[in-house]
């Protein structure tokens, strides 16, 4: 019973400590003595050291004490909790796309119309999380497990409600109003008629994304806690820190002053998911064609895994797993160009958009040429319409110094 008191004990630690600094008189008392910048400094810290050890001693102990319900065992159960896991997974990084504009944003202070996944539940993320350790404490095979997952879902259930209740007091009349129209539960403001589903605002890239995830989660299910919970740290810690960068940003970005409408380049609002399909569809097309190899590089740790024996004479190269790397690695780099092209057309910065058109041009035209059944056609129509958009930012450039349109 040692691994249950200890993540038991744990648990207590880090939800107290997550909870407790968050109630209203001490978070007021701390603000006070530290500024707001300094409580979420001394927040970040405290949670990121009790969450770090807790996942720590999980990864030690999670084969220790006594069993589990494993209802894993029984192939009805394990489908349809193995699809509720990836239902989460999907609600969480379909969450991540709207969060630094919602109200829920570390550093955002103004409160607008629900959006996207918000319609269905304005609680993304907790509820993801909430059906992900839920899932998997019915399935865990020790208790230690369940208890853990447990603690996930009671922490996930209790941050939405606290969360409503410290913005509702916040934030007055425009929060309550965004309460009404909404719902944790999800779809359950529009079965009650309060909301409406407006598919077009969906977050489908995303939405798609997660579920590669969950596939990608379920490849490398067994080393999730290796070495001591290093990749479940660094994932978590990251991520939570990637989201209130990306708030501040939003924040600074929404208090400087804006071309006008008559500057925006047509082109500029499809060039993010344009090129993020297409990095989508990389990914998924090379799980499916390279999943044997991507495999075997998660079984041989990652580290050093795609060509293990490179320096030992006498052995083959995995010739089929570095085209499974350097595949793969496409996708993320084709998601980055995209964002970089969507800021050079916000700055008019028409000298990186003519490199990035071309390069692309470039590249997709040599691909295609050494192999005309691929992908790379694709490549080329986006070289084409990044030199489009430069023509395009030229041409607004020219009506800015001619004083024809406003910058205000």
């Amino acid at each position: 019973m040692t691994a249950v008191l200890g993540v038991a004990a744990l648990w207590l630690v880090f939800g107290g400590l997550h909870v407790g600094l968050a109630t209203r008189r001490v978070r007021a008392a701390l603000v006070s003595r530290f500024g707001e910048t300094g409580f979420l400094a001394l927040f970040s810290l405290l949670a990121a050291v009790s969450f770090s050890g807790l996942v720590h001693f999980y990864s030690l102990h999670r084969y220790d004490g006594p069993a589990g319900l494993a209802l894993g065992a029984v192939p009805a159960f394990r489908w349809a909790l193995m699809t509720v896991v990836v239902v989460g997974v999907v609600l969480m990084v379909a969450s991540l796309v709207g969060y630094p504009s919602s109200p829920m944003a570390v550093l955002n202070d103004t409160v607008r119309a629900p959006r996207g996944i918000e319609r269905v539940t304005r609680h993304p993320f907790f509820f993801g999380v909430a059906l992900l350790g839920a899932a998997h404490a019915l399935l865990a095979t020790r208790l230690v497990g369940v208890l853990l997952m447990a603690g996930v879902v009671l922490l996930a259930v209790a941050g939405a409600w606290h969360q409503d209740r410290k913005l509702l007091r916040l934030r007055g009349e425009p929060y309550a109003a965004y309460l009404n129209a909404t719902s944790m539960v999800p779809f359950a403001a529009i079965v009650a008629g309060r909301q409406r589903l407006a598919v077009g605002e969906l977050p489908f890239g995303a939405l798609a994304l997660g579920a590669i995830l969950a596939v990608v989660l379920r490849t490398v299910h067994g080393s999730i806690f290796t070495r001591g919970g290093a990749w479940v740290i660094v994932v978590v810690l990251g991520g939570a820190a990637l989201a209130t960068v990306q708030s501040a940003r939003r924040v600074v970005r929404r208090r400087r002053r804006r071309r006008d409408s008559a500057t925006t380049n047509p082109l500029a609002r499809w060039f993010g998911p344009l090129f993020l399909a297409i990095a989508v569809g990389h990914a998924l097309v090379g799980l499916v064609i390279f999943h044997d190899p991507l495999a075997a590089i998660v079984r041989d740790g990652f580290v050093n895994g795609v060509e293990p024996h490179l320096l030992e004479r006498g052995l083959a190269p995995y010739f089929d797993r570095e085209a499974a790397f350097w595949f793969m690695l496409y996708a993320p780099i084709l998601a980055l160009l995209g964002l970089v092209t969507r800021r050079a057309i916000d700055l008019g910065d028409v000298p990186l958009l003519r490199l990035v058109g071309w390069t692309l041009l470039a590249t997709g035209g040599a691909g295609a040429l050494a192999m005309p059944v691929s992908g790379f056609w694709l490549i080329i129509v986006l070289g084409a319409l990044v030199l489009r958009s430069a023509r395009l930012d030229v041409r607004t450039n020219a009506l800015l110094a001619a004083g024809q349109i406003p910058t205000t």
